[in-house]
């Protein structure tokens, strides 16, 4: 009989210390699991933000490329007004075009705008001048200093204005405008001091994004200046 008790607290004994035996072996795996969860969760949460980090960067190539891409427009949107005024003490404003669709099509729509605005402009056939990329709106340089110019350069200085407010309107609907003066080659191209010749190339492109940069390499895109065709 006492053997027999002996044996069953034995036996009760040893099924005690094995389930709490287990039961810390399977406390410490639970343990080991939760840390290697939580790793492999951080390294997946990393995972996840590089992921996001470099679509946000694609995204912003993409809209940087689609904005190159997009063509040049005048908003009718945007008042005149500014423009309008410099229309009294203007000539002859002569609009020159590369003959790509994209600047040809802006010309027709700074011609309208400009003929709305009673400025005298005309668009003529791109013959053989080197268009660079934007627009330039270029009016005869001021004249000479001393005694003799101080007429002229009262007479000037309100043409310069006027250019100075096309560019501004030009920038109003984001269209990449510049100032400038003929060289002396161009003055005879002007027939008189209230003229003006508005140069429009192709859009310039943002050659530091690095889609553009492949596009440029392939060919797909065009970068620099707008040159005569081949006689």
């Amino acid at each position: 009989m006492l053997l027999s008790l002996l044996a069953v607290f034995i036996t009760t004994a040893s099924v005690v210390i094995l389930q709490r035996a287990e039961n810390a072996k399977t406390k410490n795996e639970f343990e080991e699991y939760k840390l290697e969860a939580g790793a492999n969760v951080a390294e997946a949460n990393a995972r996840a933000a590089e992921a996001n980090q470099k679509a946000q960067e694609a995204s912003l190539e993409l809209a940087k490329l689609t904005e190159a891409m997009s063509p040049r427009f005048v908003d009718p949107r945007i008042s005149i007004a500014n423009i309008e005024k410099h229309a009294a003490v203007l000539g002859k404003i002569t609009i020159v075009s590369c003959p790509d669709f994209e600047p040809f099509r802006l010309a027709g729509q700074i011609n309208a705008m400009l003929r709305h605005a009673h400025w005298d402009s005309t668009i003529v056939p791109y013959d053989d001048e080197v268009l660079f990329d934007g627009v330039v709106v270029k009016s005869l340089p001021p004249p000479a200093y001393g005694p003799q110019a101080v007429t002229a350069n009262v007479a000037w200085m309100p043409v310069w204005d006027a250019v100075n407010g096309l560019v501004e309107q030009l920038s109003l609907s984001k269209i990449d405008a510049t100032r400038g003066t003929a060289s002396p080659a161009e003055e005879k191209l002007y027939s008189a001091a209230n003229e003006l010749r508005i140069l429009i190339g192709r859009k310039p492109l943002n050659s530091n994004s690095q889609a553009m940069t492949e596009e440029y390499k392939s060919g797909v895109l065009s970068k620099g200046v707008c040159v005569p065709p081949p006689r």
